[in-house]
């Protein structure tokens, strides 16, 4: 639903997230379901059940990771600011919202005061945020300024999640734990214990695994292994050791562990991914991809916008039991589950997951079909091996954004991948 500065809506998908951008408006999201990793000038913040996100104008925003074991569920609010401005003011607000100026300052001014964009929603501020993303459709334009000028009134004297006051401040014993942490990157292929790292902070353990998961929102064992992996996927773009070598230079005791350590963080095996970076690196499209998670997706370097398109190619998969693969299309997918045995359509747009006809009468494991996602006018169309799945009303004003592939603990041969018949290549983020 739309007025003529704001716009806001709701998100269920399992999806990582947009990829970096540069925002040009006031962007709210609340997680109301789930867990997620998402990154801000280029910083990792994770966010939990009840966090609010709060982006301002100009700043770099982009999806990392989110939950893979249950829907991550989101509702936002954006706040488009007069033409014209670029940054986020007083006066631009007031703009926006047709409010008392002094009034916008005052609350611009303590929200960017927040030394973390993260907030902590209270339960009257989850109820009217709430309100906000699903119930001001039929709502007056007027309505809808003066609560988004009251939920950021009420976000301004809140909380950064586990602060106790609106301006972030460390105590002695955080900023050990952030230094120790800070220096734990380039040590981090040495043998460490939780008693080691802990006395690395003159901390005792419960204290330090306390405060590692407060500044990082991992437990120490955890974030140690995804520094490791950090450094790992460095070593496999970048090198010609051996899988084994690059497991033990980055301090884990078995190629083995390395393995499955990286399938857990990257959704696939560091082989595949050495592939995919070599691939990138000579200029050549995702041709194979492969996945464990949720996380692991390839997307084409082009969007799509407004009007009529159609996204077609030629796909194989390598197995239908008991997995599932999607095409990926703005905040929606279509794809087949195998523990459903049918097709499926979800998303931002479409909601929760509507089931189609069974895949298995359709497409066959190891064999090649073709596929076709069209919108024509008013309808949005699906071709699977030249049998029609669905045909649904869209709205051809929709931008649809990205598009690409996911496997979902599956793996996905492109043969053929084009947007409006021109081919496309597809990518994955290999930083």
């Amino acid at each position: 639903m739309e007025g003529r500065f704001i716009q806001t809506g709701t998100l269920t998908t399992r999806q990582s997230g947009s990829q970096p951008k540069r925002l040009s408006s006031l962007l709210l999201y609340r997680v109301v379901k789930g867990r997620t990793r998402w990154s801000v000038e280029g910083k990792s913040l994770l966010l939990r059940e009840g966090d609010v996100l709060v982006l301002f104008p100009g700043q770099v925003f982009s999806g990392v990771e989110s939950s893979e074991s249950a829907l991550l569920q989101i509702e936002w609010i954006e706040v488009r600011l007069c033409k014209g401005s670029k940054r986020l003011t007083g006066s631009a607000l007031a703009r926006a919202l047709k409010c008392d100026p002094e009034d916008a300052r005052v609350i611009v001014k303590s929200l960017q005061a927040f030394d973390h964009p993260v907030l902590r929603s209270n339960e009257l501020l989850s109820r009217s945020f709430h309100q906000l993303a699903t119930g001001a459709e039929d709502s007056p334009e007027v309505y809808r300024r003066i609560s988004v000028l009251q939920l950021l009134a009420g976000l301004s004297w809140t909380s950064p999640p586990e602060c106790g006051s609106g301006m972030s401040t460390r105590s002695e014993a955080e900023s050990d734990v952030a230094l120790f942490l800070s220096e734990l990157e380039s040590r981090c292929e040495e043998v460490w214990t939780l008693e080691s790292m802990a006395a690395g902070a003159d901390l005792k353990r419960s204290r330090f695994g306390a405060l590692c998961r407060k500044l990082t929102g991992e437990s120490p064992a955890v974030y140690l292994n995804r520094l490791r992996i950090r450094r790992s996927r460095r070593l496999l773009r970048d090198t010609e050791l051996s899988v084994t070598d690059i497991a033990f230079d980055c301090g884990f005791s078995s190629s083995q562990y390395f393995a499955k350590t990286f399938r857990r963080f990257q959704g696939h095996e560091p082989t595949h991914y050495r592939r995919l970076a070599q691939d990138m690196s000579h200029g050549r499209g995702v041709q194979y991809l492969k996945g464990d998670s949720a996380r692991n997706a390839a997307y084409a370097t082009v969007g799509i916008g407004p009007g009529d398109f159609e996204v077609s190619g030629e796909l194989m998969l390598d197995r239908l039991g008991d997995t599932a693969a999607s095409l990926e299309f703005g905040e929606d997918r279509f794809g087949f589950d195998g523990r459903e045995g049918c097709f499926f359509l979800e998303g931002g747009t479409f909601g929760e997951a509507q089931f189609f006809d069974r895949s298995a009468e359709v497409i066959h494991e190891g064999v090649v079909f073709p596929f076709s996602l069209k919108r024509s006018g008013k309808m949005l169309s699906m071709k699977v091996n030249g049998h029609p799945v669905f045909s649904i009303r869209d709205d051809p004003k929709r931008e649809i954004g990205r598009v690409g592939l996911r496997p979902l603990r599956n793996g996905i041969r492109v043969q053929r991948f084009e947007i409006n018949g021109t081919p496309a290549d597809l990518h994955v983020l290999t930083t």
